[in-house]
Formats: C-alpha cells, sequence, structure tokens
C-alpha cells in the first residue's frame, strides 16, 4: 500500500498504470545501490511525453543520490535518444551482423552529425535499423 496523503488517500499497486509502476520502479533503482544498473527498454508503457524527460529525470535522481552509479541504458527510442543532453562520447551501438551483433562507437559521420547540432536519434538511430525489415509487411 501507498499512503500519498497524510490524512488519506491510500493507493493499492493495482490503482496505477504499468508505466506508473515502471517509473516507480525505475527511480527506485536508481536510487537504491551504488552498482552498475542496466536499464533496459525505459520507455516501455510510458506516455511520449515523460519518456522524453526520462534522460533529464535520470541525470537529477543521481545527481542528488547518496552514492553515485554507473547507468546503462537500452533503448531504440527515438523520444529518449532526442534529448540534446546525450553527450555522443556515451554512445555504444549494437548493430545487427550475420552472426549476432557487433558494438562499436559512433563513427566519424556520426561524430559530425552530432556537432552539426543533430540528436543520437537523428544521427545513429537510423544505422541501427535491420536492412530487411520492410519484409515484415509481405507475409500473407
Amino acid at each position: 500500500m501507498y499512503i500519498t496523503w497524510p490524512n488519506g488517500a491510500w493507493q493499492r499497486e493495482n490503482h496505477f498504470s504499468d508505466g506508473t509502476l515502471r517509473l516507480i520502479g525505475l527511480l527506485w533503482s536508481l536510487l537504491d545501490g551504488d552498482s552498475l544498473l542496466l536499464l533496459e527498454e525505459p520507455e516501455l508503457s510510458l506516455h511520449q511525453a515523460v519518456v522524453e524527460q526520462t534522460p533529464l529525470m535520470i541525470d537529477r535522481v543521481l545527481r542528488q543520490a547518496k552514492h553515485r552509479r554507473q547507468v546503462i541504458i537500452s533503448t531504440h527510442s527515438d523520444a529518449i535518444l532526442s534529448n540534446p543532453g546525450i553527450d555522443g562520447r556515451e554512445i555504444v551501438v549494437l548493430e545487427s551482423i550475420a552472426e549476432g551483433s557487433r558494438i562499436r562507437m559512433i563513427d566519424q559521420e556520426e561524430r559530425i552529425s552530432l556537432q552539426a547540432g543533430f540528436s543520437v536519434a537523428e544521427a545513429v538511430l537510423p544505422k541501427t535499423r535491420a536492412q530487411d525489415v520492410t519484409q515484415l509487411g509481405l507475409w500473407h
């Protein structure tokens, strides 16, 4: 149970949306501990307006936390990756290859695009698109 106000308004977990519960869990995880934290697709079940604020929320929570910790976020979210505060030096790109995936830092072309004012979503995200993704719509 959760008490939202001193004089009442008891809330149970089933009163919250999946997105609200995920957001509470995300924020709690950021404050709980000092070891490496992996957040996989934190945008799930959240409204895009909330997702756009996620990098800023994470930054602010980490700055105010008792312990410093490194956070790794895996995402395909245009809303998260459009945030202008994301530094290209913090990006690791996973690319599909025949044998699985390859990990790389941003390349020179992407770096130039970021320096020109493009967001990570504009400069890097299109390169992570699967080559044959359009075939998914051809099934009968």
